[in-house]
């Protein structure tokens, strides 16, 4: 059976955006190596992508290891989708947290049944004052106000 192919032809602008979109992908889902190791399909992709915008001329963008046969991003383009992966991460602490404390304070208030009648629309607009005073809050003194009730001692566990 004949291996389809697909054959992608991008100005080199859009291919560099292409591989910072492959670099954000691949190290946020190969972080941390799993016990089998690397997913070598994720791997050869990168590295055939990377392969190609080398051949392509990308050579600020990309540079090539004979020793190991791959290719890597610049140190500068890793930098950049770096950069963006931890605003990405920041970002996701900042929303996460305001919407479990949101949740967490309008059951505290209304109660889990009160909360569970309530429509979709009700809901959405109960959580988002709270969101909202949740965000200034943040903005405003970052979790210089927040506090557990209980703080444990040093070395103790939860």
């Amino acid at each position: 059976m004949a291996r389809k192919t697909i054959v992608l032809e991008l100005p080199l602008h859009q291919y560099r955006h292409l591989i910072r979109l492959i670099f954000a992908g691949y190290w946020v889902l190969e972080r941390e190596e799993n016990e089998q190791g690397v997913d070598p399909v994720a791997e050869e992709t990168v590295n055939t992508v990377l392969k190609q915008a080398f051949d392509a001329g990308m050579k600020k963008e990309v540079w090539y290891e004979a020793d190991l046969q791959q290719y890597f991003c610049s140190a500068e383009l890793e930098d950049e989708v770096l950069d963006d992966v931890d605003q990405f991460v920041i970002d996701e602490f900042w929303k996460e947290l305001r919407e479990r404390l949101s949740e967490r304070d309008l059951i505290q208030k209304l109660g889990r049944a009160s909360v569970d009648q309530m429509s979709d629309h009700e809901r959405i607009a109960a959580l988002g004052m709270i969101e909202d005073y949740y965000t200034r809050e943040f903005e405003t003194h970052g979790v210089d106000r927040l506090h557990v009730q209980s703080v444990a001692p040093l070395g103790a566990e939860a």
